[in-house]
């Protein structure tokens, strides 16, 4: 307990400095804020660099996932396409096709999502994190179109990806869209593996909360 106090005390001091530099030192205040997003930029480019392409085409990628992450999807959906057109599927320059298919998804665009989903996992290394989560993409473009049983084919290839956090969001994708379409023994089924499986996430305790709805709804019927 005294050391979550004086942990809340040091936060507490450093807003009390920061708000007292805002006011009474601006330039100090900003060259601390400027830092900061220097250091965050210069992360993001150490994380999606590769020595696979030329050193300008690894900044004009981060930048691009800069722009995509403050929301400029317009000037990010060009950027990704300039940067495939110029150096094609190469290294890092790949994962433009999985950026361009979350914009494509956010601008309800769901067919072209689902073919830049695509290119990206026949493209990039299988192993990949971002592999899952491609897939979950497409699960959720099909499943805005109505089309539940490619949705649960698609959220079912996260399966094979044991460690991944998308995981447990799958399953219970699957059981809620097999409980839609009235299969609810292999719902109840999915639910009981993810509580079983999953404890510990939000998935477990959504499931846990649906099956037993589920459950109460089939024995009144």
């Amino acid at each position: 307990m005294a050391k979550r106090r004086r942990e809340d005390d040091a936060l507490i001091r450093l807003f009390r400095r920061l708000a007292y530099m805002y006011y009474h030192e601006k330039i100090k205040f900003f060259a601390i804020v400027i830092g900061v997003l220097v250091g965050i930029s210069a992360l993001v480019y150490f994380l999606t660099r590769s020595p696979s392409v030329p050193g300008n085409a690894n900044y004009e990628f981060t930048e691009a996932v800069l722009m995509y992450a403050s929301g400029d999807n317009k000037s990010a959906e060009e950027r990704f396409k300039s940067l495939l057109g110029r150096y094609g599927a190469k290294g890092a320059i790949t994962k433009s096709y999985f950026y361009l298919g979350k914009i494509y998804y956010e601008e309800r665009r769901y067919n072209e999502a689902i073919r830049n989903f695509k290119k990206f996992i026949s493209k990039f290394n299988k192993k990949s994190f971002l592999i899952p989560a491609a897939y979950m993409g497409i699960a959720a473009c099909y499943e805005e179109m109505n089309n539940i049983s490619e949705a649960i084919k698609y959220y079912e290839k996260v399966k094979k990806y044991k460690k991944s956090p998308h995981l447990p969001y799958a399953l219970l994708k699957m059981a809620r869209l097999n409980e839609k379409l009235g299969n609810y023994d292999k719902a109840l089924e999915i639910y009981q593996e993810i509580i079983e499986n999953h404890r510990g996430t939000w998935a477990a305790t959504w499931a846990k909360a649906d099956r037993e709805r589920l459950m109460v709804s089939m024995k009144n019927d």
